[in-house]
């Protein structure tokens, strides 16, 4: 995924308008606003929709975090190993906006073959979950590298990047703080997240048809396929980055969620419960000391 040695030669041009925000309104628009909704409600809708407890979700969080942490470095490597005619990385934005649609219809769905069961409950979730982690690394990482195949000039870069953190920045906001007014309006979470995927839809085909690459590393063929996975996690300082990933990941969703539950609980005076909110409370504080803490080890 670099920048240097480009395949053929291209005469410089600037970056299109409707790339640079098909490029900003991509992971950062109706995608980020499903990860908002997912990290801050999420553990509440399972508990009261479907039935799974605080302990039972937090298990099924851990296994899609510690998957999450392999599948990073495994879809990176698929990006770097293919070569259709679509594009090394423009391919991945025609089908998975798809699954992700796809995906929000399941995950907050309670299909009525899970009922009565809690084995069946848990897993269903830990599948479409894992499956959603899945489905926005494949998202995510051609995203990030389709910019520096694009442009060489760090100006131009810097702009579309500046834009979609802004763009992020609104979306987050939104919807971890109005999604229980926006599913008010729309009737249900399903609706709302499938809403928000639709957008992520129109904004990935938009950034595959005003995209080009120009500038990618050719591919390894000594090292392609499994054997690059190989090389890539033989490597042991990979370990304790993918180790303070998760506990980042967990720690992210304890600290939303923990918010959310206070709010919509422990502010009712009816709805107290104050054993769980400390045990969040403590998760948070404690992955996310232990995430620093590694990250800095990691750094020095």
């Amino acid at each position: 995924m670099g920048n240097q040695n480009p395949t053929k030669e291209t005469k410089k041009k600037g970056l299109s308008t409707a790339f640079t925000w098909f490029h900003a309104t991509s992971v950062n628009g109706g995608a980020m606003a499903i990860a908002a909704t997912i990290s801050t409600y999420f553990s509440l809708y399972v508990q009261n929709e479907i039935g799974i407890t605080a302990a039972q979700l937090s298990i099924i969080l851990l296994i899609c975090s510690l998957w999450d942490a392999i599948n990073d470095p495994i879809m990176g490597v698929i990006c770097d190993s293919i070569n259709p005619k679509q594009g090394r990385y423009r391919i991945w934005f025609t089908f998975t906006p798809i699954f992700l649609l796809v995906d929000m219809f399941l995950l907050f769905s309670n299909p009525g073959f899970i009922q009565g069961s809690t084995m069946t409950k848990c897993v269903y979730v830990c599948l479409s979950y894992m499956f959603y982690g899945m489905i926005v690394t494949a998202y995510t990482m051609p995203q990030m590298a389709i910019l520096p195949a694009m442009t060489l000039d760090d100006a131009e870069r810097n702009s579309v990047v500046s834009k979609g953190a802004a763009v992020c920045a609104l979306a987050f906001t939104v919807a971890s703080t109005f999604s229980t007014q926006l599913v008010e309006i729309f009737g249900s979470y399903r609706t709302l997240m499938c809403i928000y995927a639709v957008l992520a839809i129109v904004s990935f085909w938009g950034l595959y048809k005003t995209s080009e690459e120009h500038y990618v590393m050719p591919k390894d063929k000594e090292n392609a396929g499994l054997k690059q996975l190989v090389y890539v996690f033989r490597h042991k300082e990979i370990w304790p980055v993918m180790l303070c990933w998760c506990l980042a990941a967990i720690s992210y969703g304890f600290m939303f969620s923990s918010s959310v539950y206070y709010a919509q609980y422990i502010m009712v005076p009816d709805r107290v419960d104050l054993t769980t909110m400390d045990e969040a409370t403590i998760g948070a504080l404690t992955g996310s000391t232990i995430s620093v803490y590694m990250g800095f080890i990691c750094c020095c």
